[in-house]
């Protein structure tokens, strides 16, 4: 019976989704993966940066006010 009830529930339009855990490889908060899953409708994993890409951001984000050479 419980079975049943779990596979009924799971049918149902919006039940499911992730959980933080089922993305070992990143940090990531409920709040951030519920971001994600609005953005991605078939999302299936989360890879971290890459050490090219972590310091285009770093330093994309250093100075506002300054020019982003790698998108300038």
């Amino acid at each position: 019976t419980v079975l049943r009830a779990l596979v009924a529930h799971v049918e149902q339009p919006g039940s499911g989704g992730h959980t933080p855990s089922d993305f070992p490889l990143v940090a990531l908060t409920s709040a951030d993966v519920s971001e994600l899953e609005s953005a991605e409708v078939e999302l299936e994993d989360v890879w971290p940066l890459s050490p090219v890409q972590e310091g285009m951001v770093f330093h994309a984000r250093y100075d506002d006010d300054a020019v982003d050479v790698y998108t300038s």
